[in-house]
């Protein structure tokens, strides 16, 4: 039994099934049924069968279904871990976001050392304007 015969075969099972359940739910109250009351639209193909294909064409295998091995795998030997392409990604990403909070915080700091120095400053000027006071009365 090859891959069209299982399939032809699943298919008219699928199709046993489904009329009997019709058959049910046409009786009684199975009328209330909603998916009798919202019936599917019909197929937009028709269904495959092994006449439309060509005698000719071989069979698609599984090589061709899922492609050559995972990454990490050469040959069916185990390759080291670290060497993939999502495993470099994942590591310049950790590094960009480190850079990145070093470069914030190199931020955060010119900012914090302004304000100290403006806070001094503010200070120093509030002290003369005193002393002035003082010395003029």
């Amino acid at each position: 039994m090859d891959a069209d015969e299982i399939v032809e075969h699943y298919q008219s099972r699928v199709d046993e099934i489904r009329k009997n359940r019709d058959q049910i739910y046409s009786s009684g109250l199975g009328w209330l049924n909603q998916r009798r009351n919202n019936p599917m639209p019909e197929p937009e193909l028709p269904p495959a069968s092994s006449s439309m294909r060509p005698s000719g064409t071989p069979a698609i295998t599984s090589k061709d279904l899922v492609g050559d091995a995972p990454l990490g795998f050469e040959n069916g030997k185990e390759i080291a871990l670290g060497t993939g392409s999502a495993v470099s990604w994942f590591q310049t990403r950790q590094k960009e976001k480190q850079e990145q909070e070093q470069r914030k915080m190199e931020k955060w700091n010119e900012v914090m050392l302004k304000r100290q120095k403006d806070i001094v400053e503010k200070a120093a000027k509030t002290k003369e304007k005193r002393e002035g006071k003082l010395q003029a009365a």
